[in-house]
């Protein structure tokens, strides 16, 4: 059946873009799933909001992918989670010591928001099951899948019109 699974992918900036492109790519080619993507207003975090609940209430989606550390994705993960929906987040467990920036902190509410945890090493898995072991959250969705973003990274020209 085409697109039994429906997932949505929040954009909230150019680096969350060229991130996610790889999986997005991979998954609209597979029967099984329908994806979504949605750009986010950086920095404007009530629309953002508003956009990301919208998205979700609209499309009912299996799965929402939350990408990294943004700010931006702060919103899109809190309309998931107040709406039940299943989470994957991808690059979480990343302890940056001291912790210098709120993408430091968001990263880890969103570890505990999420169901499903993608991680680039061990060390990351190990901080994502301490952390939801400690509240005594689920720890069997954790996986570590390396930089997959790097696997087939291209960069658009379009999108970045004057860099080399």
């Amino acid at each position: 059946m085409a697109g039994r699974y429906k997932i949505i992918f929040f954009i909230g900036c150019r680096s969350d873009r060229g991130l996610v492109a790889p999986i997005i790519r991979r998954l609209e080619k597979d029967p099984d799933w329908k994806v979504f993507t949605c750009n986010l207003v950086p920095m404007d975090f009530k629309c953002s909001y508003r956009i990301a609940e919208e998205m979700i209430t609209g499309f009912k989606p299996d799965l929402v992918f939350i990408n990294a550390d943004r700010v931006e994705m702060a919103v899109a993960c809190m309309a998931a989670f107040l709406h039940k929906c299943q989470i994957a987040h991808y690059q979480g467990g990343i302890v940056n010591i001291p912790i210098t920036t709120y993408d430091d902190i968001l990263r880890h509410v969103f570890t505990l928001q999420a169901d499903i945890h993608f991680v680039e090493g061990e060390a990351q898995a190990d901080t994502v099951w301490k952390m939801r072991d400690l509240l005594g959250l689920s720890t069997d969705k954790i996986f570590n899948v390396g930089i997959t973003h790097l696997d087939d990274l291209e960069i658009s020209n379009a999108i970045v019109p004057n860099e080399p």
